[in-house]
């Protein structure tokens, strides 16, 4: 089995889309979700270390996620791990893991999950520094060329994956 449990905090807001997706002859409406999580790496310093994870969530999952979660988020994801490789404008192969999830939940403290059922989605004050230095070290990465997927590769995810939709 391939099933990963990872923790992290969400990087940005989910980006959500309805991707028609062609099965044995129909044309299928699938909900999907996608973002990225930052993962503190554990090792003790004086600057968290972070990695990045690109998710990927379909159907009822991606609508939970879409409705409950917002950026900066502690969510606890069970993931399928898969590899993606894809070419970019230049034509160029780029390879890939990405996080297909099957489950989220909420991954804060008791305070914030307390919060689940008010309109507004806010992290906690506790967490605010935390998300201040996520935020940096995601935006270098970004900046050093993170290569986040793109819309296009929706499809031959999900297709690819049918077996876990």
């Amino acid at each position: 089995m391939n099933y990963t449990f990872t923790n992290g905090r969400m990087c940005e807001v989910p980006v959500v889309s309805i991707l028609p997706l062609k099965v044995d002859g129909n044309v299928r409406q699938l909900f999907v979700c996608k973002f990225v999580i930052a993962v503190p790496d554990g090792t003790p310093s004086d600057k968290k270390k972070y990695n990045f994870f690109e998710c990927i969530a379909f159907e009822h999952t991606a609508k939970k996620i879409n409705d409950a979660f917002h950026k900066g988020a502690k969510v606890a994801l069970m993931s399928k791990l898969v590899n993606h490789v894809f070419k970019d404008s230049n034509n160029t192969f780029h390879f890939t893991n990405i996080l297909l999830v099957e489950h989220a939940e909420f991954g804060d403290t008791e305070s914030a999950i307390n919060k689940m059922n008010i309109d507004v989605k806010l992290p906690d004050f506790a967490v605010f520094a935390d998300l201040e230095e996520m935020e940096s070290a995601f935006n270098a990465v970004c900046e050093q060329g993170f290569l986040c997927i793109d819309e296009n590769h929706y499809y031959n995810i999900a297709s690819s994956n049918m077996d876990f939709l």
